[in-house]
């Protein structure tokens, strides 16, 4: 059965709205070179929308497809891989502007960032070649809230509070961040998967949970809540993941 002009538009929708998350990982590209940080981690976080939108999309109208998958994947890495490494390397060159020895400063320091789109690659590559599991659960920090939880760090220094900006431009501090975020993202913790399955309330208690608490954080820490939503999103998943990893050592 053959399908019409308007119903193989419909199909494309998604990979349209994917397309979008790609065109803005590049735009931020562009601005990060023009030292425009704030305008490229808005576009990370309106490309974080659009990669739960495109899935949304594909449900909806019941388009899901091989070619919509790898291209999710490639807008990913670079959105959520390829910015959030060039927005650590700028934090770390800036932070060790502000050290006394900041002339000494070696580059390949800075260069540390790029794990980040490294390790977001590796966990692309294995998540398009693994079987997902029938709970829908993910295995490994996924990218988008890696890239997420990076851009709310320079839009933290805008709101200029003299404590919390001393301790993020602490060289040892980004290193760390950068360490811990590409070894969630490569390791295979499982992790909850926030687009349900189902759009009800039972079974999606603690993604509800995680919702109320991360929109209650961002009041009232503003950008500030991009780590603490982090802790949240990995204390909810080992709640959500307890029973499964208990059966596993029972088994």
């Amino acid at each position: 059965m053959k399908t019409s002009w308007t119903q193989r538009i419909l199909m494309q929708i998604p990979n349209l709205i994917t397309l979008g998350n790609l065109f803005c990982g590049v735009y931020a590209i562009v601005l990060l070179f023009g030292e425009k940080i704030h305008w490229a981690c808005m576009l990370v976080f309106i490309a974080a929308l659009l990669d739960f939108l495109d899935g949304f999309a594909a449900k909806l109208l019941n388009a899901k497809s091989p070619m919509g998958g790898q291209l999710d994947s490639l807008a990913d890495v670079v959105t959520f891989g390829v910015v959030p490494g060039i927005i650590m390397y700028q934090l770390l060159a800036y932070a060790y502007q502000l050290k006394d020895n900041a002339i000494g400063s070696n580059n390949a320091w800075f260069a540390i960032a790029f794990i980040l789109p490294l390790a977001s690659a590796w966990r692309l590559a294995r998540y398009n070649i693994t079987e997902a599991p029938a709970d829908g659960r993910f295995f490994g920090l996924p990218t988008p809230m890696m890239g997420l939880t990076v851009a709310c760090l320079p839009m933290t220094l805008f709101m200029n509070n003299p404590i919390i900006n001393d301790w993020i431009l602490r060289p040892w501090i980004l290193h760390s961040i950068i360490l811990v975020l590409a070894w969630l993202m490569i390791s295979k913790v499982p992790m909850m998967n926030l687009k349900p399955a189902k759009w009800t309330i039972a079974g999606n208690e603690l993604r509800l949970l995680l919702i109320v608490l991360a929109v209650a954080a961002a009041i009232f820490l503003q950008y500030a809540a991009g780590p603490i939503i982090l802790v949240l999103y990995i204390g909810l998943s080992a709640l959500q993941n307890k029973p499964v990893l208990e059966n596993n050592n029972t088994n």
